[in-house]
């Protein structure tokens, strides 16, 4: 209910008219006024009689601020004035400037002033030494107001462009650390509207007056817009002023009112009736507000605040009036206050009564006094007599502060209550203004806005071509997200007599409906949820930890040991929870983890501590594209778990710490990193900048950055060479990481039934970790003899598995004359030979039977009626191999059998993804049907063969598209039968039958063509190239590689090969097909100029009658 007083105050006559400013002690014992004339009036709070008058000083004050030693005026004349209250006189002159000035604020220990005027410049001055003196000089045009924060630390600028600047003042240089835009009006300095940004006494967010007539609040944090006090004044608001705890708000206008406001509400609770009030300010202490008026006048109105409000202003500090304030969001569990100890010893305890032979009962009450005086006087002010508590004796509050209990009942080894690691969602923020980020991942984003009365929930993709965004009105309040490539996990808190909920939607379903929804126990709220592709997890406040399956059926609940909980995680089968374990001597609770496989209800890490540092804490917590533990914490370390699968073997394994990144070298930029994913090899993440502890709107962009693992590696000082020792940081970095992530896929591959793929990828790793190895040998061997015992060691940790590193090694340390080293090297590599017979075994098979044995076939004629060669090894006899005399391979077999294995990993994919350029010569060509089109041109040099390559498909009508081309393998043969083209150094030919995998009806060359109005030439070349294959056929084919010296591919052909029984199109490929079905009249070695013959009498028949391009 709003209270509209009538009551008129009578105005006192403080100076002529004019602008009148005023100003109270911080005591609140002295009012001081100062106007358009010279003289300066003192008032003294509570007293009606005439107040000190200050004549003689500078004429038209336009600014007046106070301690309670001393008061500062600035005047039209550019002099800033310092007078003593003690002497009511002029002290010294603090600064000058050359233009009026417009406004003078003290910091809250009266140190610095702060000067503004119509200069650009704003002045900040010591008191004590006018010599020291700081420059605000980020603003364009004049400023009109000034306001010091709370503590001193933050100056709000006002400026006459309409934005806001706030200055840190915390180091010796000014900091502007942000600006305001579209907040307050473009004013001149001279106007009597205001622009003023007040700061709320708890010094979190400050109110200004906006181009509405509205009073808006916004957080310093941020700079993002909280409550507002609305539809209040009429006119322009020419006044603010907060309460000094900051639960009421004042505000005077242009419409001849004065406004009292509720802070919690932002409510209008009473109306004062007053024209051109300019000024207006609190007593620090009573309920009386002064305030001045242009005509001079002073009015100090006691009782301001109506009977019935009177409470507000006798509170304590109040919070400034957020939308989602930070202060009352728990994120943690509730807990009751402990049990042992004295609660409230004053509220709850009387004082202590006497005996009957006491000394009170004997002398008498009379004598000792009830009167409430204390029997000891501090007559020499030393305190011992102060602060007498419930029990009549002296409290401690004299003494230094220190961390203890208050009571001998409770622990002993730290003060306050256990430190608990708060709840929180991964991947989600807190209220910046009315809008939160619910997840961010590399899925999509999902972001909330509040309406107050209902949420809008938007969900958005990075990848639109498979998932749609969408957006909907939300009643039920949610806090919560997930995001998959599977559907969007929702939960929102307990309210209004509702349960906790959580909700499910999937991104595709092929029922009407599948979204669900399920209410948890009375009592119960969300602590944390994730989303896999299997199940579904939620923590809640009572510690239980509630599985369900996507669909909504409850799988699994049990009772967490670490409690409370603070977050949880997964993948796929696996579930990661987070809870709060021991206390330990600090008083900080260790943070503990779990990792449990569902479906197979196994363990893997029960009840672990997470690493981290004293005092840091988990930011976020997500597992990695491959399935592995991730943390990010607060120091902007990225930790992985490693060995995690198997129990009691987990250990936290830094892989960047964000500190250390090059960006951040010489304190050239100042940012933090908000953790999103660990995929691909890169931590991908969101750079905050401007102190910014959280990502907010516009949707922010994502970076990568690659991993680096912390060593102490770098190079000393003393080195006569830092280069090398640099070269060897990372070199050494480069091994340990790489090491890190091979014992993580090994990991994976020993736990699950690793694909084709993988194994490959685990060799290459393997690989890869030898590399950096030679690489490191490499350096140490350059840098001298003296360190032959470290590059000795270097080569003992190669992996090795086929002696080839081990031979590089020897060669390394021979190029730099390591005579000793080398024959080292060579006795290592003799005595792995000679403890691993069987690898040596399947080093001879690996080279000598390049077959391959992952992508057999059957040899059955039922299968392959016609088949033209099985999928079974070759046997070579001991005279082909070298073996029969036991002589080891020579070094171009070497190489042929890296080749050779390289090669069978990438056939299936080999029109879709370019082959590795180590096993390419420089000098490849690329030979397309030569037996049935000798006219085509042949491509020549890797790029060329690459890029011809990838458009091959074409040929058979199909569109050359990545997982259009993807091949089978039907078999694969090695030949010795000499090379067809002068290129081959060898008289190796490998032979490799595929045919493409997976219909395409409809998407050939022609249907594509056709589908756009294309003419029928396009048609003919596709016919002419890939005969009359139907779409709905698959296209069988086949690759002939030669190789070169080094055992590098030099020539590849591709030629036609039967296509589903239809005979017609074998008639095209004569030399080739003919010796491979060994119909070429038993000959044994390979004719080329069958196929030439055959083009030049077959050949022009088929292609009569069709243009040649």
């Amino acid at each position: 209910m709003v209270t509209v007083l009538q009551q008129r105050l009578r105005g006192r006559p403080a100076h002529p008219q004019g602008p009148t400013f005023l100003t109270y002690t911080p005591d609140g014992k002295r009012l001081i006024t100062a106007g358009s004339n010279s003289s300066i009036r003192i008032y003294t709070t509570g007293s009606d009689g005439e107040p000190t008058n200050l004549d003689d000083c500078q004429d038209n004050n336009l600014a007046v601020v106070a301690a309670n030693d001393f008061f500062i005026t600035g005047s039209e004349d550019g002099t800033v004035c310092m007078y003593s209250l003690e002497t009511n006189s002029l002290d010294k002159i603090l600064v000058r400037c050359t233009l009026p000035v417009r406004d003078v604020v003290l910091s809250p220990d009266g140190a610095w002033a702060a000067v503004a005027s119509d200069e650009l410049t704003v002045k900040v001055v010591n008191t004590e030494d006018m010599s020291r003196v700081l420059y605000l000089r980020d603003q364009p045009k004049p400023v009109k107001h000034l306001s010091f924060h709370p503590s001193g630390t933050y100056l709000a600028i006002s400026c006459t462009d309409g934005i806001i600047y706030i200055y840190s003042l915390s180091s010796e240089e000014p900091l502007l650390v942000r600006k305001i835009d579209g907040l307050i009006r473009t004013l001149e300095t001279d106007a009597e509207a205001s622009s003023r940004a007040v700061w709320h006494p708890d010094g979190r967010a400050l109110a200004a007056p906006t181009a509405t007539r509205d009073i808006q609040v916004v957080s310093r944090s941020d700079g993002e817009m909280q409550r507002s006090f609305t539809s209040g004044h009429t006119g322009d608001v020419t006044a603010v002023a907060w309460s000094p705890n900051g639960a009421l708000l004042a505000s005077a206008g242009s419409d001849r009112k004065i406004l009292l406001w509720e802070t919690r509400t932002q409510k209008i609770i009473a109306r004062y009736d007053y024209s051109n009030v300019i000024n207006l300010t609190w007593h620090p202490t009573e309920n009386i507000v002064s305030f001045t008026t242009s005509d001079g006048e002073l009015y100090m109105y006691a009782d301001f605040v109506p009977h019935e409000h009177v409470d507000l202003l006798r509170k304590g500090l109040q919070p400034a009036p957020f939308i989602h304030d930070p202060l009352e969001e728990t994120t943690g569990n509730a807990r009751k206050a402990p049990t042992n100890g004295l609660k409230n010893a004053e509220a709850g305890r009387g004082q202590r009564r006497g005996t009957p032979d006491s000394l009170d009962d004997l002398l008498g009450s009379d004598i000792m006094g009830n009167d409430g005086d204390d029997f000891v006087s501090d007559d020499d002010g030393a305190g011992y007599a102060d602060g007498v508590n419930g029990n009549g004796k002296r409290s401690s509050e004299h003494l230094d502060a220190y961390d203890t209990f208050d009571s001998k009942r409770r622990l002993t080894g730290y003060g306050g209550r256990p430190q608990l690691h708060q709840s929180f969602q991964p991947g989600s923020t807190p209220w910046r203004g009315n809008r939160r980020y619910l997840c961010l991942n590399l899925t999509g984003i999902v972001w909330t806005v509040d309406q107050d009365t209902h949420h809008t929930v938007t969900v958005e993709f990075y990848d639109r071509e498979f998932h749609r965004d969408f957006h909907f009105t939300d009643p039920y309040l949610y806090d919560k997200a997930c995001l998959n490539e599977n559907g969007t996990l929702f939960s929102c808190p307990p309210a209004n007599g509702n349960p906790a909920m959580v909700f499910y939607r999937p991104h595709e379903t092929w029922t009407s409906r599948a979204d669900w929804r399920t209410l948890l126990p009375d009592g119960e709220k969300v602590t944390s949820i994730s989303l896999s592709d299997s199940y579904i997890v939620v923590t809640t406040s009572t510690n239980y930890v509630r599985i369900f399956t996507l669909y909504g059926t409850p799988f699994r609940v049990y009772r967490q040991k670490s409690s409370p909980t603070v977050t949880c995680a997964s993948w796929r089968d696996y579930v990661l929870t987070m809870g709060n374990g021991p206390v330990g001597s600090d008083g900080s609770a260790r943070l503990m983890y779990s990792i449990e496989n569902v479906k197979r209800d196994e363990i893997c890490q029960d009840e672990d501590v997470v690493a981290l540092t004293e005092g840091a804490s988990v930011k976020n917590v997500f597992f990695s594209d491959n399935g592995d533990p991730c943390i990010y914490d607060s120091t902007g370390v990225l930790l992985i778990l490693l060995h995690w699968r198997i129990p009691g073997q987990a250990r936290w394994v830094p892989l960047l710490d964000t500190n250390q990144l090059e960006r951040l070298v010489g304190g050239r930029k100042e940012e933090s990193y908000w953790p999103v994913a660990v995929a691909q090899d890169k931590f991908h993440c969101i750079i905050l900048k401007g102190g910014d502890k959280y990502p907010y709107f516009p949707r922010p962009l994502l970076s990568e950055f690659d991993f680096k693992i912390p060593l102490s590696s770098s190079a000393q000082k003393d080195d006569p060479d830092p280069s090398v020792g640099t070269e060897s940081s990372k070199l050494e970095e480069s091994f340990v990481r790489n090491s890190l992530k091979l014992g993580l896929l090994e990991d994976l591959v020993s736990a699950t039934s690793a694909t084709h793929a993988q194994r490959a990828e685990l060799a290459r790793k393997e690989l890869e970790v030898d590399k950096v190895l030679l690489q490191l040998l490499n350096v140490e061997c350059r840098d001298g003899e003296e360190k032959g015992m470290k590059a000795l060691e270097v080569v003992g940790l190669m992996k090795d598995r086929s002696g080839k590193m081990l031979e590089a090694a020897s060669k390394v340390a021979s190029r730099y004359g390591r005579t000793v080293l080398e024959e080292k090297i060579r006795e290592l590599a003799e005595h792995r030979l000679m403890a691993s017979k069987p690898a040596q075994v399947a080093l001879r098979t690996t080279f000598f039977s390049p077959c391959r044995s992952l992508a057999q076939v059957q040899s059955g004629r039922d299968i392959f009626p016609e088949i033209w060669f099985t999928a079974s090894s070759p046997r070579r006899t001991p005279e082909e191999c070298g073996a029969g005399n036991g002589k080891p391979p020579d070094e171009r077999t070497i190489k042929l059998g890296k080749t050779l294995r390289i090669l069978q990993e990438h056939l299936p994919t080999l029109l879709a993804s370019p082959l590795p350029q180590e096993i390419l010569s420089p000098h490849i060509s690329l030979h397309l049907f030569p037996s049935t089109h000798p006219h085509l041109p042949t491509v020549s040099g890797r790029v060329g063969y690459r890029a011809a390559l990838w458009t091959a498909p074409m040929a058979w009508g199909r569109v050359p598209i990545v997982g259009n081309v993807r091949l089978i393998i039907e078999s694969e043969r090695m030949v010795k039968n000499g090379g067809t083209y002068s290129s081959a150094a060898g008289n190796e030919k490998l032979i490799v039958r595929w045919k493409t995998c997976g219909k395409t009806q409809g998407k050939g060359m022609g249907a594509l063509y056709r589908g756009i109005g294309a003419s029928e030439q396009v048609d003919k070349i596709t016919e002419w190239l890939g005969g009359d294959a139907r779409d709905d056929e698959e296209f069988c084919g086949l690759f002939i590689f030669e190789f070169d010296e080094e055992g590098r591919i030099v020539t590849h052909t591709i030629e036609h090969a039967n296509e589903g029984g239809n005979w017609d199109k074998m008639a095209r490929v004569v030399s080739v097909t003919d010796w491979l079905l060994g119909k070429a009249k038993r000959r044994k070695e390979e004719v080329p100029e069958l196929a030439l013959g055959y083009c030049e009498a077959g050949g022009r028949r088929k292609t009569q009658g069709r243009r040649t391009f």
